[in-house]
């Protein structure tokens, strides 16, 4: 019995204990998961990347809505973190196609993290 004990303690110490480094698992989205879950899709232009609190935002100007109402909005700012894992990034002038839901500010943030994001260059 103490093999096992000392075994446990093992694994905690290698694998359990407290790390500087947060660990998290995203779901694979489908096509239609991605739509489903989105309150907007656009397709834009990347104008302008500004530093936030704890995080970045991007301005885009929209082209095309479609999915959702933007009441007569042409441009939309997304939030992103550029240290998460799962995170898009953004580039200014960059076209993207991009999967939205609306935060509790205002804001906007892509659906599935990075999933949310596609780039058609500059």
């Amino acid at each position: 019995m103490g093999g096992g004990i000392t075994l446990l303690l093992l694994y905690i110490c290698l694998f359990g204990g407290a790390s500087d480094r947060a660990y998290g698992m995203v779901l694979r989205l489908e096509n239609a998961e991605m739509v489903n879950r989105s309150h907007v899709v656009v397709f834009g232009t990347v104008k302008g990347i500004s530093s936030r609190k704890n995080d970045q935002e991007a301005v885009v100007s929209v082209e095309c809505i479609l999915k959702g109402d933007l009441s007569a909005k042409s441009e939309v700012r997304v939030v992103f973190s550029p240290g998460m894992a799962e995170s898009p990034l953004f580039e200014v002038q960059e076209r993207v196609l991009l999967f939205l839901v609306t935060t509790d500010t205002g804001l906007f943030q892509t659906v599935g993290g990075s999933q949310g994001k596609f780039s058609f260059g500059k």
